[in-house]
């Protein structure tokens, strides 16, 4: 049975010696462990991206509307793009950096290229697909991708890694509570502050997508 919200709470408690709420809320301890687990998961995405399953999401490029199209909101990482479109399936999907030249080029509106074989793509900020060249007539696509963890919100509440993981979770936020203090544990917040910084690094190393090589690969892609 999975590890629910609840569970990792009362094992907290049994850690902390304080069966019921005293000194530390439920509320409180529920933040805990929801930050804990935001912290395992981007240090696990940062070292294997295939621990998680791919969502599916559909875009539809629509001709000489644009060349950045939105994608889903809790797209962390796109694996990989595949057109959908009947008849021009055979269109495939390289990711490029939008400031190569071959892509700058692309997109002049004065080169008009009907029927690639191939498309160009970049990302963006958070969810912003950038494509070249110039769409010349609609194409659907649909793309596979990381989604961004959900937050436990009720006891019941399961979490979106494997249950041994979530030992990792009960650790952590124990040490976070018992940071708690008249000072505050100045020693114990600078230490998660340098460890949370070389995992945000360990992030920006990595290629936001997997289907060119145009990036170089995170030096932690191939570990198991």
């Amino acid at each position: 049975m999975a590890d629910v919200l609840s569970d990792l709470r009362t094992r907290a408690r049994y850690a902390l010696e304080e069966a019921a709420a005293s000194y530390w809320s439920d509320a409180e301890l529920n933040s805990q462990i929801v930050q804990s687990y935001r912290k395992l998961w981007k240090k696990i995405v940062a070292i294997r991206k295939d621990w998680f399953a791919a969502t599916t999401g559909t875009l539809t490029l629509t001709a000489a509307a644009s060349s950045k199209y939105s994608l889903d909101a809790t797209c962390f990482h796109v694996r990989g793009i595949r057109t959908t479109t009947s008849g021009r399936e055979n269109v495939t999907w390289q990711r490029k950096t939008h400031t190569d030249q071959q892509f700058i080029e692309a997109l002049r509106a004065d080169i008009a290229i009907t029927n690639p074989s191939v498309m160009w793509y970049d990302i963006l900020g958070n969810n912003t697909l950038f494509v070249a060249p110039l769409v010349r007539s609609s194409i659907a696509i649909a793309y596979e991708y990381i989604a961004t963890p959900t937050d436990p919100t009720t006891d019941a509440s399961t979490f979106g890694v494997l249950d041994p993981f979530t030992e990792y979770i009960l650790l952590d936020a124990i040490c976070r509570a018992l940071a708690k203090g008249p000072i505050g544990a100045l020693d114990f917040w600078r230490g998660e502050r340098q460890e949370e910084w070389a995992t945000v690094m360990s992030t920006l190393g990595m290629p936001r997508s997997d289907q060119s090589a145009d990036y170089v690969e995170g030096m932690f892609d191939n570990e198991i």
